[in-house]
């Protein structure tokens, strides 16, 4: 299976604390530190045999591969002018720079003669201005700075053509960056991923596209309108919806007509707070809600009309994004947080209980319940 990988990174960033539905601009958002990114732990390489454990040498295992290498590179001295055209899948990067991975680019970038910005070292000051009042990071630099306003906050994204092994099919497959110093998206076959910051700190992402929800096709088929119920397990002030639609190359039970809406008892649910039609594709699609709404439980509504024609519905990943106090959620045990997932009360899809009921589902607004 070959993959492309385009990672995007951020020269400078404010340290930041929540999960949020993917913008592109959570970079500048204080509040937001990922998306999507696995939970932290150890890392941990499946071997082939009881015997290879004790070889202490991920390396050596059939399901590891490293990406370290050279790379494609292109550096451009503010956000503005970094594309997403650059991260799809057949984008022509022949003329871009190489550089090797790992490395920092403002070291590489002075050893090659490259007119990329500088080495910054700072003692007790942060490596990035930010305004007081915003918090934006895109504030002036000062003069000491071996960047400045002139290029405010430089962004390389890198490019790296691989192939994932055949033995591996089937199996959850996932990238592990080791150490980043800046904000970064990680897109892979033109699709973005996540996001993920916080100074070098280990980052992980899953991209097994075989995940996802579907109502009953086999036997039998529900008719419209279907629904996915979530309980977020507390009140949230929820401001936007978002749907991603499967991305293994079948467009059955893609959403065009949808509602969303927000209750505090799961019974009264009133008018839908976001309603329209999503367009026919496999990126991440964003509803915003037009008020800032708070509820309890969200339903998710298809009134009718899918992409493929059928009276089917899919979806890879379901988001909603909110703000509230999120002691409640981290506070939720493991085993509660299991029977939440596999309770047809709480997720549903027109009655029929979901095969595989813990992928798919995030609360974007702190710990993530259950995926």
């Amino acid at each position: 299976m070959e993959k492309k990988f385009a990672v995007t990174m951020l020269s400078c960033l404010s340290v930041c604390a929540n999960l949020f539905a993917q913008t592109g601009k959570e970079w500048d958002q204080p509040s937001i530190t990922n998306v999507n990114r696995e939970q932290a732990h150890t890392v941990s390489i499946p071997v082939e045999t009881e015997p290879d454990v004790t070889k202490n040498d991920m390396t050596t295992s059939p399901y590891y591969q490293s990406l370290d290498g050279t790379w494609n590179f292109l550096w451009v001295k503010t956000p503005t002018l970094a594309r997403e055209t650059y991260c799809t899948k057949d984008y022509n990067d022949a003329s871009w720079s190489n550089i090797d991975v790992p490395s920092s680019w403002q070291v590489y970038g002075l050893h090659h003669k490259k007119s990329w910005d500088k080495p910054l070292y700072c003692n007790v000051a942060y490596p990035f201005s930010f305004n007081e009042s915003t918090y934006s990071v895109m504030a002036d630099r000062p003069n000491w700075f071996m960047y400045n306003s002139n290029m405010p906050n430089p962004v390389g994204t890198y490019r790296r053509k691989f192939t994932i092994p055949s033995t591996w099919a089937g199996r959850d497959i996932y990238v592990r960056f080791n150490g980043v110093s800046h904000g970064y998206y990680l897109w892979i076959n033109g699709h973005r991923i996540g996001y993920s910051e916080d100074s070098y700190l280990p980052s992980e992402f899953n991209n097994n596209i075989n995940t996802f929800w579907h109502t009953e096709y086999w036997g039998t088929e529900p008719t419209c309108p279907h629904t996915l119920v979530v309980d977020m397990v507390k009140t949230y002030l929820v401001t936007h919806f978002t749907y991603t639609a499967r991305t293994d190359g079948n467009s059955n039970g893609m959403v065009k007509e949808y509602e969303v809406y927000l209750s505090k008892d799961g019974k009264s649910w009133g008018t839908p707070v976001v309603s329209g039609e999503f367009k026919n594709t496999t990126s991440m699609q964003v509803a915003a809600l037009k008020e800032p709404t708070s509820g309890r439980y969200l339903k998710f509504a298809l009134p009718s009309r899918k992409w493929g024609g059928r009276a089917w519905t899919s979806a890879s990943e379901i988001g909603i994004q909110a703000t509230a106090d999120v002691t409640a959620i981290d506070a939720v045990p493991a085993d509660q947080a299991s029977l939440l997932a596999y309770n047809n009360t709480y997720y549903t899809l027109q009655g029929v209980r979901v095969q595989h009921p813990t992928h798919g589902i995030y609360i974007h607004a702190g710990k993530k319940i259950v995926k």
